[in-house]
């Protein structure tokens, strides 16, 4: 009985201490190599920004159409995967 609960007590204070040393270095990657290796303090963040260039994606748009003499194809692309869009061919 003793030793479980010791054994429960040592358990516990590994896993604090595992806790206490969180990760303090960030590998930033491209593909698979490590582009730079950054040292983070206690009050250091990471934030991520769109590149330049990289256009902002509408909640739905048309990404790709063809037509054919019988037939209209087209791929629609959403923002999320559960939004909910409605179709309508116009003809002139």
């Amino acid at each position: 009985m003793k030793k479980t609960i010791f054994s429960a007590i040592i358990l516990a204070a590994a896993s604090f201490a595992c806790n206490a040393q969180a990760q303090q270095e960030v590998m930033l990657n491209k593909g698979d190599q490590t582009v730079e290796t950054v040292k983070l303090g206690a009050d250091d963040y990471i934030a991520f920004g769109r590149p330049e260039g990289v256009p902002v994606q509408k909640d739905v748009e048309v990404v790709s159409t063809e037509v054919g003499k019988n037939y209209v194809s087209y791929k629609v692309e959403t923002k999320e995967a559960d939004k909910i869009y409605s179709h309508m061919l116009l003809k002139k």
